[in-house]
């Protein structure tokens, strides 16, 4: 094992997890489809951060029943209930957030 450096600084996990049929899951509330426009916005409007900011997809983050969960690194601050009428707050808050890092 090597540890290795990373101009990343802001990490933000989009859970993606698809649960059997019959159970809450992300993926069935949109998680899918609000990683990928998040990634999309935030690689056409802010470029430049492209080498800063990584907007992942996740397994299960245990918020099932909370709708779309997200967390963002490394603040460890929890999003649920996102949505893709949520894209516009997410993206100021990872504008701010990289503001302060």
């Amino acid at each position: 094992m090597k540890s290795a450096e990373s101009p990343i600084t802001l990490h933000v996990f989009v859970c993606t997890n698809q649960k059997p049929p019959g159970k809450a899951c992300c993926a069935l509330s949109g998680g899918k489809e609000l990683r990928d426009e998040l990634k999309d916005r935030m690689a056409k409007k802010h470029p430049e951060l492209k080498s800063k900011v990584r907007i992942n997809a996740s397994g299960c983050l245990d918020k099932c029943t909370e709708g779309v969960a997200c967390v963002i690194y490394p603040q460890g601050e929890w999003i649920t209930h996102a949505s893709l009428k949520d894209l516009d707050q997410l993206e100021e808050k990872i504008l701010a957030l990289v503001k302060n890092i």
